[in-house]
């Protein structure tokens, strides 16, 4: 028989929400704390994208410091990100995004009643930014540069169209459109790449003007900004 807790939890956390790796600094360090009461097998990997990837079919630029470690409770390690590639491999003209990934696996049962639980590995994954040197000159971090718009098709459906023109990328922890009512219509926070769009359908028929978007980003240092403007027209 397997018994499942009643409330199951990582035992570790990260004192980042992503890592900025520059062409100048060319790595990034986060700091790992176990804060549980048992010790853990910490893993790290960096990845590409593809979650589901096994670790030894990934390249990646990047390695991680240590890739294997113990943690024991209350005690915590730096790991630095290190880039491996020449910075020629990666685009100069825009940020790279990459994923740096921590596995906790929790200690082997050393009893038969302890074996009878389900024991459980988390998974961790935060964005790696690789920012090259002309991102870095560029004025960076400005919210200025995205652009919403309201777009409509010929049955009068709208859609939330986020425009990037800027190098870097934007992530975005809250996004809704509001009505001219005040009706707030609640959208998926999706990361907009470098110089793409993005489209959020709305699933509602729009005749009136004067509809805003209220949303916030998040910046290096994972610090939330809130913002609010009013959607232009197509």
């Amino acid at each position: 028989m397997v018994l499942l807790p009643g409330l199951v939890s990582a035992a570790i956390s990260i004192n980042r929400t992503r890592l900025i790796v520059t062409q100048q600094e060319r790595e990034a360090s986060a700091q790992i704390l176990n804060e549980g009461t048992q010790p853990v097998l910490i893993q790290t990997w960096v990845d590409t994208g593809d979650a589901q990837r096994q670790v030894e079919q990934i390249k990646a630029p990047f390695l991680v410091d240590p890739p294997v470690f113990r943690l024991d409770p209350g005690q915590s390690r730096q790991v630095r990100v290190l880039m491996v590639w020449p910075i020629e491999q990666l685009p100069q003209e825009r940020e790279s995004v990459f994923w740096f990934n921590v596995l906790e696996v929790p200690p082997k049962a050393e009893s038969q009643q302890a074996s009878n639980h389900l024991q459980i590995s988390f998974r961790t994954r935060l964005k790696i930014f690789f920012r090259p040197q002309s991102v870095v000159q560029q004025l960076a971090g400005d919210v200025q540069h995205l652009t919403f718009m309201l777009r409509r098709d010929a049955s009068g459906n709208a859609a939330l169209s986020i425009h990037n023109p800027s190098p870097q990328y934007w992530s975005f922890d809250v996004l809704e459109v509001i009505a001219p009512d005040g009706t707030r219509v609640p959208l998926p926070p999706r990361m907009v790449a470098p110089g793409q769009s993005v489209e959020h359908p709305l699933n509602r028929s729009i005749s009136q003007a004067n509809w805003r978007v209220h949303f916030s980003t998040i910046d290096d240092l994972g610090v939330v900004h809130d913002e609010e403007k009013t959607l232009l027209p197509e």
